[in-house]
């Protein structure tokens, strides 16, 4: 469940930045406790995924999951292509 939820945000924050979410999977990088916006204890995940903006070049993204919870979505500086 906790997975799926990286899996769908990681996606669209790969369409929302207009660039190509590879291998349609996220894979868990990191767990521990942290605690939620009411001080209970959570289990912290973050998930890595790729994206490429060119089809040529693979760059890492991060989501980051507190309980069930996103609390962060990163994507790794990428190169833009230009079309003249």
């Amino acid at each position: 469940m906790v997975r799926e939820l990286a899996r769908r945000v990681s996606k669209q924050a790969c369409q929302r930045s207009g660039v190509q979410w590879l291998d349609d999977t996220v894979f868990c990088k990191r767990r521990r406790l942290c605690r939620n916006a009411r001080g209970h204890v959570q289990i912290y995940r973050e998930y890595r995924f790729e994206f490429s903006s060119d089809g040529e070049e693979r760059y890492q993204g991060l989501v980051c999951l507190c309980g069930k919870y996103v609390q962060q979505v990163e994507l790794e500086v990428f190169r833009v292509k230009i079309e003249p």
